[in-house]
């Protein structure tokens, strides 16, 4: 467990606050995710939502008092950079793997206790589980990317804000991939390699679209270039893990 001091004063008011609000009941607090957990120990900086500090809290019973006072403290967390806490009750953790497979997965794999018992040691995700929910998510990656296309009336300016605004799930997709195969990665580059190698991918196509989620200058006329092998990239990582196999 972390140690109170070391942590940033807006998580340990929240740990405060769940306790009041839990009492006896809160069993377990952990931060999660690469970066929510980096910014947590070190207090972070201005960022979006989806680089708020994320929690799980684990308590013995969750009751419609605890979510109203939750809620009278949401817009206090915001303004802290708190993401609301992703609150489980003890037995719903373990049945909650197979139906979140891989947002719990990723938690499992990042994640740090900052208060009460590890609750999460001895969990794991079955690759099956995995397996479908990442089949799932890249064929709904694939048919918002055919759909943007055509509402976009393939204008390059609207297309280039497409491929900025899906980059981000489009890596968190490959992450989710690459841990199926048992390989822990986030760095971007490494995650487009890890699609070329295993999937075929043509060359540079990931990494283009990987680099588009933090770019000033991605324009329209590489849009144009970049989409349609950003299209076929995510059909062929369909195909993949439809045929995938532990």
């Amino acid at each position: 467990m972390a140690d109170p001091d070391a942590l940033p004063e807006s998580v340990s008011q929240l740990l405060h606050e769940l306790g009041a609000i839990f009492g006896a009941r809160l069993q377990s607090v952990s931060i999660y995710g690469a970066n929510g957990e980096a910014e947590a120990l070190t207090g972070g900086g201005a960022g979006e939502a989806h680089d708020h500090i994320h929690t799980l809290a684990v308590a013995a019973s969750i009751g419609a008092d605890d979510l109203r006072a939750c809620a009278r403290l949401s817009a206090s967390w915001n303004r802290k950079r708190l993401a609301v806490p992703l609150l489980l009750t003890t037995a719903e953790l373990s049945r909650s793997l197979d139906a979140f497979p891989l947002e719990l997965g990723e938690i499992l794999a990042h994640h740090r206790v900052v208060f009460g018992a590890d609750v999460l040691a001895g969990l794991s995700v079955a690759p099956a589980d995995a397996r479908r929910a990442c089949e799932t998510q890249v064929r709904s990656h694939l048919l918002h990317l055919r759909e943007g296309y055509i509402q976009a009336g393939a204008q390059p300016r609207a297309l280039a804000s497409i491929i900025q605004a899906s980059a981000r799930p489009f890596r968190l997709l490959l992450a989710s991939v690459a841990r199926l195969e048992g390989a822990d990665m986030k760095d971007a580059a490494a995650l487009a390699r890890h699609l070329e190698q295993r999937v075929g991918v043509a060359p540079g196509v990931a990494q283009q679209v990987l680099a588009a989620e933090r770019s000033k200058s991605f324009g329209a006329t590489e849009a144009q270039d970049v989409y349609p092998a950003y299209v076929r990239a995510v059909e062929q990582l369909a195909q993949y893990i439809d045929a995938w196999q532990a």
